[in-house]
């Protein structure tokens, strides 16, 4: 039974189980020795498992443990970017140009009604301030020819010992460079270590201890490079037929060409000069550990999770105990002896409250807090909030003990 205690298994062969260290401890002697910076891409190409919100409640709750924690938003939709930052400039109300009683009949169509007393929200708090630094300012010189101007960044500390890099639209410019990164190996080298460099340097800029990375839904070259290019990775997922075969994909397909790719790239590297002041650039030799899918939004009947749910689940684990090739099951990083962590369920509804608040979830104080402000049933939902923010201090503590 995992530490999380949320799902029945069958009894599996003894595993290592570790006993977890008091975090409270080591985060408050200051004179242990200093680890160094984890850098942990939250990814799967899959999209709408969770990823950006997983970031945002981790993000929170590594806060309130006290570990200074970067947020690197590397999805050029930036979503990460707009919870924290959103654009500060309110629009002017707009009249809306066509009425309902304005349009021509065309037709019948079935839907359901919208509460009369909602309203919009104003428009440009989705929108990325162009003012503020992005990671596409950051990445820049490397792209335009000026990599001896690589620098850390400032980032925005966005709570006591949490800071963020936001990301930006324009972050896909950067593609088709990439994409000729084996034709033109030698020209190629700052390309492929900028990612890295940068977010080394901004983490040491804040003393940041875990980077915890955003990423979009795509296997394209960007997220290749920038995952590749990490110490972890933490895959999120839903409990559902989708996103079991996404899994399915990652673990047979995506991850076994991309490490054919880093392994050609750097032993290519290795081949050939690298000019002296581009050897700090050189692509990251090592891939990436990959930590347990976390599951979220699956359903719950009293303490424990649902047959359907629990039967997508089982699958995920049975995937993750088949026939993987040699360097993926090589790559796999259980935390307590689990390739697979039930972590949140109903977390559609907990989106919601977030959003609505402007609020990670994990910090929603109180029952009463939450029906005086979002109007909810406070009693209810609040077993919801203090059980999300119970596992996922769980997951943060067991990421801290990461090497």
């Amino acid at each position: 039974m995992s530490q999380f205690d949320l799902l029945p298994t069958k009894p599996d062969p003894p595993k290592p189980n570790p006993q977890p260290m008091d975090v409270g401890q080591q985060i408050n002697n200051n004179n242990a020795p200093q680890k160094r910076t984890k850098l942990i891409g939250v990814y799967n190409y899959k999209g709408g498992v969770g990823k950006t919100t997983n970031i945002i409640h981790l993000g929170s709750q590594l806060n309130s443990l006290g570990v200074k924690t970067l947020l690197v938003d590397a999805d050029p939709q930036c979503n990460l970017t707009t919870f924290w930052l959103p654009n500060a400039e309110s629009a002017e109300e707009e009249e809306l140009l066509t009425r309902e009683d304005d349009l021509e009949e065309r037709g019948v169509i079935i839907q359901d009604n919208l509460n009369p007393n909602a309203s919009a929200h104003d428009m440009t708090s989705f929108r990325t301030d162009s003012s503020k630094p992005s990671i596409y300012e950051a990445l820049g010189p490397a792209f335009f020819g000026n990599y001896s101007q690589l620098s850390a960044v400032s980032v925005h500390q966005i709570r006591p010992n949490l800071w963020l890099l936001p990301g930006n639209t324009r972050l896909v410019e950067f593609e088709q460079q990439l994409g000729l990164a084996d034709a033109v190996l030698m020209q190629a080298t700052v390309w492929l270590g900028a990612f890295r460099k940068i977010v080394q340097l901004s983490a040491e800029k804040v003393g940041a201890e875990i980077v915890l990375i955003d990423f979009g839904p795509s296997s394209g070259i960007i997220n290749k490079v920038f995952v590749m290019s990490c110490d972890y990775v933490l895959p999120p997922s839903f409990a559902d037929y989708f996103s079991l075969s996404s899994a399915d994909g990652l673990l047979r397909s995506i991850f076994p060409v991309w490490f054919e790719w880093q392994r050609r790239i750097v032993n290519q590297q290795d081949r050939v000069v690298i000019p002296s002041d581009q050897e700090q650039y050189r692509f990251h030799k090592e891939p990436p550990r990959l930590l347990p899918f976390i599951v979220t939004a699956y359903k719950m009947y009293g303490k424990t999770v649902t047959k359907p749910s629990s039967a997508w689940i089982l699958d995920l684990k049975n995937l993750l105990n088949s026939q993987l090739s040699t360097e993926v099951r090589q790559m796999l990083h259980p935390l307590a002896g689990e390739m697979v962590i039930p972590l949140v369920s109903h977390l559609g509804q907990l989106i919601q409250y977030s959003h609505a608040s402007k609020l990670p979830f994990v910090e929603i104080p109180s029952a009463k807090w939450m029906a005086d402000t979002l109007k909810v049933r406070g009693e209810e939902y609040w077993t919801l909030v203090k059980r999300g923010r119970e596992h996922i201090t769980c997951l943060c503590k067991l990421l801290i003990q990461l090497e």
